[in-house]
């Protein structure tokens, strides 16, 4: 799995990914394509569609790097990784509850199986999550690394609902911008605070606040 910094925007993480490139002196082996051999370009919604699964792998790869640095952590810093990493799955989840999973079971009413079982392993991660934080100390490694298989299992399932034939009524240029923004005002919290907003002030699934002042201005 890719290994962004949550807190990275998707602009920080591709110059910090050429900069690393650039200053070990890499320099790509493979020949550049004719013209006549590249790929046709994909439509606005299939680049949005392939968007999303690269967000969605990139977010849980970044989950992934903070399961792999909590348990070489000291205590203190240890704790903080896992709050942190606990507020980034329940954003992720979140992310796929509210937007993500309706869009696909409007358009594929056929797929509602695979959308349930999806929608069972957030609920299963979140109980899992709530057991980490209350669990004694010596059974707190053992409930992350559940936590952990459970997040891994879970994101191929999203992988292949985003990548699997068919969904093309769903406005995926929307969903990305919905999705994006969403996650951008977390990001934003998380810079300024160290947190994201406590959910009984400020639910992280509403939408980010600048949108909803431009939809009441609208209205």
């Amino acid at each position: 799995m890719a290994t962004t910094d949550l807190t990275l925007s998707d602009a920080e993480a591709a110059d910090a990914a050429r900069s690393h490139t650039q200053s070990a002196g890499v320099r790509s082996t493979e020949p550049p394509r004719p013209l006549h051999h590249r790929p046709a370009e994909l439509s606005a919604e299939a680049a949005a569609r392939l968007g999303l699964a690269r967000l969605f792998a990139d977010l849980y790869g970044a989950l992934q790097a903070l399961f792999v640095q909590r348990p070489l952590a000291a205590r203190r810093r240890r704790t903080v990784i896992q709050r942190r990493l606990l507020l980034g799955l329940e954003l992720i989840s979140k992310l796929e509850e509210q937007i993500l999973f309706p869009a696909l079971a409007d358009a594929e009413p056929g797929w509602a199986d695979e959308i349930d079982k999806a929608q069972r392993e957030v609920e299963l991660l979140r109980d899992v999550s709530t057991l980490s934080g209350r669990t004694t100390a010596g059974n707190r490694d053992a409930s992350m690394a559940v936590l952990e298989g459970l997040a891994v299992l879970h994101l191929t399932r999203v992988d292949t609902l985003l990548k699997r034939h068919g969904a093309d009524t769903v406005p995926w240029v929307a969903l990305e911008i919905e999705v994006r923004g969403l996650l951008g005002r977390w990001q934003v919290e998380v810079r300024h605070d160290g947190e994201v907003e406590d959910e009984d002030r400020d639910p992280v699934g509403l939408p980010p606040q600048g949108a909803s002042r431009s939809h009441e201005s609208a209205a």
